[in-house]
Order: C-alpha cells, then sequence, then structure tokens
C-alpha cells in the first residue's frame, strides 16, 4: 500500500478478471466451537485459532477471504465479549499481525484478522485501495457480527490497514452501504458495525507529486501483477510520466465528517510513504468536531501519536502498539480510561521517548522563514540573494529506499555539494538550541528550457560542525514544462520533531533526483533554483517552546524494533527474555 505519494496514477484499484476467467465457487469455513482441539489450545495458550474462509461478493467479483480468528479462554464461543478486527499492511499478510493479535486476545478480546483481497491467502488480484477492498470489509464485518456476535467492535490496521481502519468508520454499518461506497446510505438493522477505530499510517487521500516511485516495481509482486499497475509503470519507462489509470483510489479525507466513533489517529514523523500531514490534518478536524454539538462525533474521544519510525516500522514499536491496544480496551472492553492528554509524541533529542502535549499543532508554535541564498558559498539567510543554481536530471542518490519497515532512515548524511545533482544551503551556527516541531514547507523557484522536466527533492537536516549531517524532514516534487520564467513551486516536508543544539546549523539540501527513490526525470537540459529578490526561494519552518512543560501523565513506553529488536520480539510474544 501508499499513500503519499502513493503510488503513480497507478495506485488504483479493482481490475476485473481476465476475459473468459471464471472465479472457482467460494465456500465459507463453518465454524465447530466445541471442537475438542480449540480446548487443548486454549488450556495452553489461553485462546483457540480458528483458521477461516469467508465469502465476499466483492465490488466488481466476487472473491474469498482468509481470516484468522482467536477467542480468549475467559469468552464464550460465541458473544459476550468485546473484540477487534485487523487489517495488514499492502503486500503483506494476516500472519504479520500475529503480535496485535496477541495484544487484543491478551486483553480479553475477540480478534478477527484477515488477507486483504489479492495477498496472503486471499483470492484475486490486489485492488489497491478500492471498492473492492470495501466490499470485502464489509463482507468480513458482516460475518463477524453474524458468527461471532462481539459486544463491540474495534477496526485496527497499519498502512493499508490503516485507511480500512478509516473506511470502516465511514461504511460501517451495512453491506449496501459499503457496495456502492454512499455513506448517506441508512445503516442496516441493528446499527453501526465499529465502534472504534485506530488507523496507523493510513492514507486518507490520493496525492500525485508527479514523480515515479521506485516502490512501484515493488508493488508488482505485493499486487500479484496487477495489470492496472503494470500498465502505470509502463508510462513510467517510456516517457517518465505514470500512466493514466483512472480515479479509483477510494478518498476519505472528503468523509472525514461522517465518523461517529473514537479515533486514535498514529503517524510518524519521518513517514515517506504516506505524508503525515494527511493523519494529522485528519486529527485536527475530527478534535475539533469532537467539540461541537451537533457533529457526529461530538463527545467522542479523538487522539494522536506521532513516532520516530520509517512506515511500517511503526508497527515493530510498543510503546506505540501497547498504547492502542490500552486505548482499545478502554473504548470497546473493560481496560481502564486511558491518560486526559490526547497528544503524544516522540522526542528524538531523548532516545525517542515519549512525551506527551498540550495539543496539536503545540501551542505557540511560531513559523519563521529562511532564504536560499548565496555568498561564497550556499546559505540561509534573513533574505536572498545570489544568482540562479543549475541542476541536471542526473541519477543522484540522495537518501535511503522507501521501504516499509526499514526504520528511520537518515542516510548520506554531509554538507558536500554535487555539481548538477545537490545544492547546499545553511544556517550560521545557532546561538541557541531550537526544537523545529511541526510542517515545514518549502517554496522553491524554477526555471528551465521552454518545455523541460525534472524534479525537486528538499531535505532538512542539522548540520555539525564536522560535516556530518542528520536529515529530519523530506519531500519531493515532479516538474513538467519547465520555461524561461521562473515559477513557485511550494511543496510541504513530512512533518518533523528536531532539536538542533547550538553550535549546530540548520541545512536545506535541493537535489535533482533521488536515483533509490524514484525514476530520474528524462533529458539532461539544465534547469535553475532561483533566489534573488524577484524570485525569493525560501524554506518556512515550526518553531516550538524548548522549556514547555508537559501535561499530567505517563506517555507510551516500551521496546521498538528498530532500537531495541530482541527486547520488541520477547514483547511481541511475551518472552521472558
Amino acid at each position: 500500500m501508499k499513500a503519499r505519494l502513493l503510488v503513480l496514477s497507478v495506485l488504483t484499484a479493482a481490475v476485473l478478471p481476465a476475459s473468459g476467467v471464471v472465479a472457482a465457487p467460494c465456500v465459507q469455513s463453518p465454524r465447530l466451537p466445541d471442537n475438542p482441539l480449540f480446548d487443548m489450545q486454549e488450556r495452553r495458550f489461553g485462546f483457540h485459532d480458528e483458521e477461516l474462509i469467508i465469502c465476499s461478493p466483492g465490488a466488481t467479483s466476487g472473491v474469498h477471504i482468509a481470516a484468522r480468528l482467536w477467542v480468549p479462554a475467559g469468552c464464550p464461543g460465541i458473544g459476550g465479549c468485546p473484540g477487534v478486527v485487523i487489517a495488514h499492511g499492502f503486500g503483506f499478510n494476516k500472519e504479520v499481525t500475529f503480535a496485535d493479535m496477541l495484544q487484543a486476545v491478551q486483553r480479553g478480546l475477540y480478534v478477527l484478522s484477515y488477507d486483504v483481497r489479492g495477498q496472503g491467502m486471499s483470492g484475486g488480484q490486489a485492488a489497491f485501495l478500492g471498492r473492492d477492498d470495501i466490499a470485502d470489509q464489509a463482507a468480513v464485518l458482516d460475518w463477524w457480527h453474524n458468527n461471532v456476535q462481539p459486544s463491540k467492535t474495534a477496526f485496527y490496521g497499519l498502512s493499508q490497514g490503516g485507511w480500512l481502519s478509516w473506511t470502516a468508520a465511514v461504511y460501517n454499518c451495512g453491506a449496501a452501504r459499503a457496495a456502492v461506497f454512499d455513506s448517506t446510505i441508512p445503516c442496516d438493522e441493528g446499527g453501526r458495525w465499529v465502534d472504534a477505530i485506530a488507523p496507523v499510517q493510513g492514507p486518507t487521500e490520493y496525492l500525485d507529486d508527479g514523480t515515479c516511485p521506485l516502490f512501484g516495481v515493488e508493488a508488482l509482486a505485493y499486487s500479484r501483477f496487477n495489470p492496472t499497475l503494470v500498465g502505470g509503470l509502463a508510462g513510467c519507462i517510456v516517457n517518465g510520466r505514470p500512466g493514466q489509470t483512472g480515479e479509483v483510489f477510494v478518498d476519505i479525507a472528503h468523509r472525514l465528517t461522517r465518523i461517529d466513533v473514537p479515533v486514535y489517529a498514529i503517524t510518524s514523523f519521518y513517514d515517506r510513504l504516506i505524508l503525515p500531514q494527511l493523519v494529522t490534518s485528519a486529527y485536527e478536524e475530527l478534535a475539533a468536531l469532537a467539540t461541537q454539538p451537533g457533529s457526529a462525533i461530538y463527545g467522542k474521544d479523538v487522539r494522536l501519536l506521532i513516532s520516530n519510525d520509517g512506515h511500517g516500522a511503526v508497527g515493530g514499536n510498543f510503546a506505540v502498539v501497547g498504547d492502542i491496544f490500552s486505548w482499545i480496551a478502554s473504548q470497546i472492553g473493560d481496560g481502564a480510561p486511558l491518560r486526559d492528554a490526547k497528544v503524544s509524541i516522540a522526542q528524538e533529542w531523548e532516545g525517542n521517548a515519549f512525551r506527551l502535549e498540550h495539543a496539536w499543532p503545540i501551542p505557540d508554535t511560531e513559523t519563521r522563514t529562511l532564504y536560499l541564498a548565496r555568498d561564497g558559498a550556499g546559505s540561509l539567510a534573513a533574505a536572498p540573494a545570489g544568482t540562479p543554481d543549475q541542476l541536471r536530471n542526473l541519477p543522484y542518490p540522495a537518501s535511503p529506499p522507501e521501504a516499509p519497515f526499514v526504520g528511520t532512515l537518515v542516510g548520506f548524511n554531509n554538507d558536500l555539494e554535487v555539481p548538477d545533482a545537490r545544492l547546499v544551503y545553511t544556517t550560521e551556527p545557532l546561538a541557541e538550541t531550537l526544537e523545529f516541531t511541526g510542517g515545514p514547507a518549502a517554496t522553491i523557484y524554477v526555471s528551465g528550457t521552454t518545455g523541460g522536466e525534472g524534479q525537486l527533492h528538499v531535505g532538512l537536516a542539522e548540520l555539525e560542525p564536522n560535516g556530518s549531517a542528520h536529515e529530519f524532514a523530506h519531500a519531493r516534487i515532479g516538474l513538467t514544462d519547465l520555461g524561461p520564467d521562473p515559477v513557485a513551486v511550494t511543496l510541504p516536508l513530512t512533518i518533523a520533531s528536531h532539536r538542533i543544539d547550538a553550535g549546530n546549523r540548520l541545512m536545506v539540501v535541493v537535489t535533482s533526483a533521488d536515483a533509490l527513490v524514484t525514476f530520474p526525470a528524462r533529458g539532461l537540459d539544465p534547469f535553475y533554483v532561483h533566489h534573488d529578490g524577484a524570485a525569493p526561494s525560501s524554506i518556512t519552518v515550526p518553531v516550538v517552546p524548548v522549556d514547555r512543560v508537559p501535561p499530567a501523565g505517563d506517555p507510551p513506553s516500551g521496546a521498538g524494533f528498530t532500537e531495541d529488536p530482541l527486547g520488541a520480539i520477547c514483547q511481541a510474544l511475551s518472552l521472558p527474555c
């Protein structure tokens, strides 16, 4: 799954079966609550496991959905306990949610995890966050309520599963509503299907940054070579632009007002696959609606957590996962209420430990604007200066690959310029420690040859006196139809939280390509970055008080896989090691 600039304009959805191909009939698994094997499992492990096939009519074609149900020993086989439905990330399967399922059953919750269409053991073609995925989700929830009959239901998922968490709350109460993707259709008899959602790094809308990400090649295998994705990538190879495949990504951002259940939204500071602003913006809207009488979500609990993990790796951070399931237990089960503070963020400057915040954006946030300038060497200053800097579409490796579960990545950390490929601008050494927390943005004036193409990859980093750097925010955008007159290109960088110590510098790096992340733009004609009075390229950064006092309460804590792999594995499996 992707969002951010999520996958090309190829990131699309349902594909009809190939002509002449007839899907095999789906045979749904009967439940056997009196199976003696279940009793043995419950005595040994505290829960029993059921492997299931659920039949879904889909939106364009029927399919079998492979699922796994865990029933805690303390719960009746049918009814009597609340439960959680879990969806995995794109290209993975229900088995990677094993630790999440343990989190649920250890809290006395039923839990069902299923393979999304075209992934794992489920049939069909991967649908890329589209209508078939929502229709399949409706079939799973329908089966869940008819066969397990939980007292309440939460939906949790990461990445693709995060998007499905959002859709569960929008299309959350009936097969007819989900089948036609119209949340104005009344609910089925019995009311809503979910009572709380926890979307982790889940996209809410499709964003096209005009580049061809290399992740699309990886996604071919993930999607079982979805023809739509193949066609989109063919455009990248032939003419350097994503193929036009139609608008099929189901948007959630414009349907948030229809959400009427508690929400715990989770993202990461260095998530470059799904723009963190998609999640923080959704939180801000829902948090505001929760205080407005008459809104669907009025009075409901709405929370936000931002970690320091890369995309996907947040699922291996048990400070995050443990907090999520404690919140789920408090919302649908017998768990103790979570702390009053609604916002938790990771402290990059204190070993990734979390702290609580009074609100998001952090109160008393100020924005500061610095301008790209040249005074012998590249610099960031109070005013623009200098003649344009030249770039060409060279395959420069600007940063590590964007791939799930890679953790926090800050590669290629130095202040070296590379002719035609890498421009560097720095401030003078800072007189005091500054904390940048929020959404930086860059406005870059560019020009080129008539009809020219290019890319901008912009990174924000801390530069130490020895020349080493630590990137903490990043963005990219494709450029087309360049001309001789400079035009302003504004791009938001990833949400950031970073403290720069006194004596160090703030550094902006602009590259013409990122060879480990995107296909370079075609052609070697030069294009230019301007930074004079008529074309003042700049970076705007949010600055927050360093000495602010956090609210009362215990922040999330626990082992993170990227920081403490053994500790995270032991915590995930409840092993005494």
